[in-house]
C-alpha cells in the first residue's frame, strides 16, 4: 500500500509504552484514470483509483488523505462510495484533476466528520432531476470544508450551451459546520450550494477561521440559482453572483445573514427572502430582471443597519439598475427594516442606477423604512431612495409602516437632483395608518427633485399621517425660508386624492425656529386636496414659494381643517372650489404674502357677500363679517347666526394681492350674527384686524377687508362731533343704524 508512516506516532507510542497503537496515517495516491476498484493500493505504478482509495480510507480510523499524481481525467462508471470515514482529506493542488460524475447522481457523498475536499472539478452530474448533486453533505456530520474546486464546469468557458454540470453543486442536509470558500461554481441546473433540512452553521465564503478575504470568495454563475438556504442560521459572505437564469440568492430560513456579496444579473429576484430575522447588508444587488432584494413573507428582518452600530457605509447594500424593484416586501410581518442603504444610487452617492420602483411595501405592516426614534434616532440610519423610474417608496394595501429620516429625491449630500420619476412617496390602494416623518431631529424626510408629487395618496386608507418632513427643499435647512425654484417635486408637494383623514403637520405646536413640516418650491401646489374628507394641516406645517395656491381643495374635498403659515405662493393663499366642497375649516395661523387671495371660495377672486347669505358654492360662498361699528379699539359686526368669527391681525388689504393675516383669536356670534370684540386685548387696532367667519358646519369665509366703516360715513361722523351739530349727528346716527340693520338682515 502507499503509505507515508507516522514516526513521530511510531515513536510515541513506544517511549510511552502505550497499550494500544494508534493507526498510523496514511496518503492514498491516485494514479489512473479509470473507476476500477482494486482490493489495496499499493506502492506500485498505476494500481490505485479513486473509488479505491475512498474504500480504503473508510476502513481507516486514522487521519487520512488521497492526492493524485500528475493531471487526471476520471469518468466514474457508477456512484463512488459515500464517504463514511472521518478525518479524511482528498486535495489536489498544482495539478488539474477532473471528476466526471457522466450522467450519475452524485460524485461526493460525506457522511463523516472533518472532510476536506479542496483543489478539484467536478462535472457532468445528472442535470435532469433534483437528485444530481455532485457533493452531498449529510447524516448529521459536521467539521466539513469544501474550498477550492471547480463545481459544475470542465473547463471555466464562457458559455456553458446546455446546462451540464449537475444539479446542485453542494447539497447539505443534517449537518452543521460547513465551510465553503475558495469556490467556482458555474452551469448547474439547480443551485451552486443547497442547504436544506436541518443544515445549520453552513458559511459561505468563509474559511475555518472565519477569514473572508479575495483568496476565500466563492463565484457562483449562469446556474439556474447561486444558493438557495431554507435553513437557520447560516452565512453568505464575499461572495460573487452572476447570470443566474433565476434568482442569485433564496433565503426561507432564519437568522441568517448575507452580507459582503455582489448579486449581478439574476434572472430574477437578485436576493430573495422569505423568512425571518435575517441580516441582509453590505451587499451590491444590481441589474435583476426583477427586483433586486424581496422579503416575501416573515419579519424582524435587517436589509441594511440595524439600531446596534456600525451605520452608514459599512452596512450599506446598494441597490441598482434592477428591471423591477428595489427593495419589495409582499405578505411580510412586522418589524423588518430598512436602513443604510442607496437604492436607485450607486456607490459614489451621486450616480443614478434606476430600479424601476425603489421600495414597495404590498400588504406589508409595521415596517420601518429609514431611521427613527423606534430604530435608534440615528441620522446615519436614513437610506438614500433617489434615481429610481418611478416611486421612490410605494405602500401598496399596507398598513402601519414608518418612514422617517430618508433623502427620496437627491443624491446622497441631499442637494444635488437625483430625482425619481413620479412620486417621491406613494400611498394607494387602502394603505392605512402609515406615518412619513416623525417628531424627532434626525426623523425628516427630505423629498425633492421628483418627477411627481413629493406625497401623494390615492385611494388609500384611513389615518395616515404626515410629520417632521422637508417636501421641496433642501435638506441642509434653510432658515430664511425663501422660495428656491431649482429645488422642487415636479407636481405638488402634498396631494390627497380620494383618501379620507390623512393628517399633515403635527397636532402640536413645534418650536417654532422648526417647523414641523415644510413644503416649498413646487410647480403646482404645496398640498393638492381632491375628494377626500377630513384631512388635517397640522399649525406649524410651513407652505411657501409654490407656484399655486399653498393649498387647494377641490371636488368634495369636505371637513378638512387647515391650520399651518401660508405664505408667499403663486395664485393664493389657499382656495376651496366646486360646489360640494363644503364644511372646511380655514383656520390658518399665518396667511400672507401669497399673489392672489389669502382665502378663495371658488378661485374666481374676491366673492362679495350677498344678501341673507342664500347662495352656494364652495364652503357655500359664506359671507364674511362685515364691521359696522368702530369705538376706539373695540369693534362691532354682524355675521352669521352664532357663527364662530376669527381675528386676524391682517397684513395689507387681504381682499387685494399679498394681503392677509396672523390668527390671534376667536369670538362668537350672537343667533342674531351680532359680534363684538376688543381688538386691544390682542394688541391690535380696528386698521390692524381681518375676519373670517365659521358656521356650525365649519363652513369658513373668505377673509375681510381691515376693519373700517365705510370712509364718509366716518368722516362725517366725526365732522358732526366735532362742531356739534346736533341734529345732523343723530340723523347721521339714525341712517348709519338703518344701514347696520340692513347688513344684519343680509347676512342672515
Amino acid at each position: 500500500m502507499k503509505t507515508l508512516p507516522s514516526l513521530l506516532i511510531v515513536l510515541f507510542a513506544l517511549l510511552f509504552a502505550a497499550p494500544t497503537l494508534a493507526e498510523p496515517a496514511a496518503l492514498y495516491y491516485v494514479d489512473r484514470d479509470d473507476d476500477a476498484d482494486f482490493l489495496n493500493c499499493t506502492s506500485a505504478a498505476n494500481d490505485c483509483t479513486l473509488r479505491s482509495a475512498i474504500r480504503l480510507a473508510n476502513g481507516s480510523a486514522a487521519t487520512d488523505s488521497i492526492g493524485f499524481l500528475g493531471d487526471r481525467t476520471i469518468t466514474l462508471s457508477s456512484d463512488l462510495p459515500s464517504i463514511t470515514g472521518d478525518n479524511l482529506t482528498i486535495f489536489a493542488f498544482n495539478q488539474t484533476v477532473k471528476v466526471d460524475a457522466a450522467g450519475l447522481d452524485n460524485i461526493f457523498v460525506v457522511r463523516a466528520d472533518n472532510i476536506t475536499l479542496s483543489g478539484l472539478i467536478l462535472f457532468g452530474g445528472n442535470n435532469i432531476n433534483s437528485n444530481g448533486r455532485l457533493i452531498v453533505v449529510e447524516s448529521n456530520v459536521q467539521n466539513i470544508n469544501i474550498n477550492g474546486n471547480l463545481i459544475g464546469d470542465d473547463v471555466g468557458s464562457a458559455d456553458c450551451g446546455t446546462y451540464f454540470g449537475g444539479y446542485d453543486g453542494i447539497y447539505a442536509i443534517s449537518s452543521t459546520t460547513i465551510h465553503i470558500y475558495g469556490n467556482t461554481f458555474r452551469c448547474l441546473r439547480g443551485a451552486g450550494v443547497r442547504a436544506r433540512l436541518g443544515a445549520t452553521n453552513v458559511f459561505i465564503g468563509e474559511n475555518t477561521s472565519g477569514t473572508a478575504d479575495s483568496a476565500q470568495a466563492n463565484s457562483f454563475s449562469q446556474s439556474q440559482n447561486g444558493v438557495v438556504i431554507e435553513t437557520d442560521n447560516n452565512r453568505v459572505h464575499n461572495s460573487t453572483f452572476e447570470d443566474h437564469s433565476n434568482d442569485g440568492i433564496i433565503l426561507s430560513g432564519s437568522n441568517n445573514a448575507i452580507y459582503d456579496n455582489l448579486v449581478d444579473s439574476s434572472g430574477a429576484v437578485g436576493i430573495d427572502v422569505s423568512g425571518s430575522n435575517n441580516d441582509i447588508y453590505a451587499n451590491v444587488v444590481q441589474n435583476s430582471a426583477t427586483d433586486g432584494i424581496a422579503v416575501s413573507s416573515g419579519g424582524g428582518n435587517v436589509i441594511g443597519c440595524s439600531a446596534d452600530p456600525p451605520y452608514g457605509a459599512a452596512r450599506r447594500n446598494i441597490v441598482v439598475n434592477n428591471a423591477g424593484n428595489g427593495v419589495h416586501l409582499s405578505n411580510v410581518g412586522s418589524l423588518n427594516l430598512i436602513a443604510c442603504n442607496y437604492i436607485g444610487v450607486e456607490a459614489d452617492g451621486t450616480t443614478a442606477g434606476e430600479n424601476r420602483i425603489g421600495i414597495r411595501l404590498f400588504r406589508g405592516s409595521g415596517a420601518f423604512i429609514g431611521n427613527s426614534s423606534v430604530t435608534g434616532s440615528v441620522a446615519e440610519m436614513g437610506n438614500v431612495i433617489s434615481g429610481n423610474q418611478l416611486n421612490g417608496i410605494l405602500l401598496d394595501d399596507s398598513d402601519s409602516n414608518l418612514i422617517a429620516g430618508n433623502i427620496i429625491g437627491a443624491a446622497a449630500n441631499g442637494t444635488s437632483n437625483l430625482g425619481n420619476g413620479t412620486a417621491g412617496i406613494q400611498v394607494v390602494a387602502g394603505s392605512a395608518s402609515n406615518l412619513i416623518g416623525e417628531d424627532t431631529a434626525n426623523s425628516r424626510n427630505s423629498i425633492l427633485f421628483n418627477g411627481g408629487d413629493g406625497i401623494l395618496f390615492s385611494d388609500g386608507g384611513s389615518g395616515n399621517e404626515v410629520q417632521r418632513n422637508d417636501i421641496g427643499r433642501l435638506a441642509t435647512r434653510n432658515t430664511t425660508r425663501t422660495a428656491t425654484a431649482t429645488h422642487n417635486n415636479a407636481l405638488s408637494g402634498i396631494s390627497v386624492i380620494r383618501t379620507n383623514g390623512v393628517h399633515i403637520g403635527d397636532a402640536t405646536d413645534c418650536n417654532l425656529s422648526e417647523f414641523c413640516l415644510e413644503i416649498t418650491n413646487h410647480a403646482q401646489y404645496g398640498i393638492y386636496i381632491d375628494d377626500s374628507d377630513g384631512v388635517i394641516v397640522g399649525n406649524r406645517t410651513y407652505i411657501y414659494g409654490n407656484d399655486q395656491p399653498g393649498i387647494y381643495l377641490v371636488n368634495g374635498a369636505n371637513d378638512a381643517e387647515i391650520y399651518g403659515w401660508v405664505t408667499s405662493n403663486g395664485n393664493g393663499g389657499i382656495v376651496v372650489a366646486g360646489a360640494t366642497t363644503t364644511g372646511n375649516l380655514l383656520q390658518l395661523r399665518r396667511v400672507r404674502d401669497n399673489s392672489g387671495l389669502p382665502i378663495d371660495l371658488g378661485f374666481d377672486g374676491a366673492t362679495s357677500n350677498d344678501v341673507g347669505d342664500g347662495d352656494s358654492g364652495a364652503n357655500t360662498l359664506l359671507n364674511f363679517p362685515e364691521v359696522t361699528v368702530i369705538s376706539g379699539t373695540t369693534v362691532e359686526g354682524t355675521a352669521c347666526n352664532n357663527c364662530l368669527v376669527d381675528v386676524f391681525d391682517a397684513f395689507g388689504d387681504p381682499r387685494g394681492n399679498g394681503g392677509g393675516g396672523e390668527y390671534v383669536g376667536t369670538i362668537s356670534a350672537d343667533a342674531s350674527g351680532a359680534w363684538s370684540v376688543d381688538l386691544g386685548t390682542y394688541g391690535l387696532t380696528p386698521t390692524d384686524a381681518a375676519f373670517t367667519a365659521r358656521d356650525a358646519a365649519n363652513n369658513t369665509s373668505e377673509m375681510s377687508p381691515v376693519a373700517s366703516l365705510p370712509t364718509a360715513i366716518q368722516l362725517t361722523l366725526l365732522a358732526a362731533q366735532s362742531s356739534n351739530h346736533v341734529p345732523l349727528f343723530l340723523f347721521l346716527m339714525l341712517t348709519f343704524t338703518l344701514i347696520t340693520l340692513y347688513r344684519r338682515k343680509r347676512n342672515t
